[in-house]
């Protein structure tokens, strides 16, 4: 679902090209785009309306499709985190009471709670990077069928910002840690 939402998206977004271009003149027009091609057969008015429908139509549906992910995700979710911990109590009921007694009770408590809590969060953070991923290379492919030169530049811009965003969270975990230590 997440990855149909993407797709989605995708389409609209390339959309925007089409309703812009329909206001030039072919005469104006220097590229040639695969999507120029499929509203030509609209005049002038009906093509930007039929434009604005479809994307309309797909920002709606990437939106029923995000809402669905959600719910779904969260239902995965619970259902994962509850067979595990119940898996885990089935298994510390089935122990010897030697072996409970000779545990310290608040490592079974933290691992029931704790433990399956960051097992099901990884899970969930896993598949949201794989949605992303997939969403990089859907719009990374909808860059390049637009024009490679506006590709190079958002990826050199990616860059900048990214290397940007490192060394600011790096200043920050070392302003953290000073902090934290500074308190104890």
């Amino acid at each position: 679902l997440g990855l149909a939402a993407a797709l989605s998206e995708g389409f609209s977004v390339s959309l925007i090209i089409p309703l812009l271009s329909s206001g030039m003149e072919a005469t104006q027009q220097n590229t040639k785009h695969w999507f120029d091609g499929m509203f030509s057969d609209f005049s002038g008015e009906q093509r930007v309306m039929i434009i604005a429908i479809c994307f309309l139509v797909g920002v709606a549906l990437k939106n029923a499709l995000s809402y669905a992910y959600g719910v779904l995700s969260l239902w995965l979710n619970a259902t994962m985190s509850h067979r595990t911990r119940s898996g885990i109590l089935d298994q510390v009921l089935n122990l010897s009471q030697l072996y409970l007694d000779s545990q310290a009770s608040g490592k079974l408590i933290n691992t029931l709670g704790t433990e399956t809590w960051r097992m099901a969060s990884a899970l969930s953070t896993l598949a949201e990077m794989l949605i992303s991923l997939c969403m990089v290379l859907i719009f990374g492919g909808l860059l390049l069928a637009i024009s490679l030169k506006l590709t190079l530049i958002c990826a050199v811009f990616f860059l900048f910002v990214s290397l940007v965003t490192t060394i600011i969270g790096r200043r920050v975990k070392r302003l953290g840690k000073e902090a934290v230590e500074a308190n104890q």
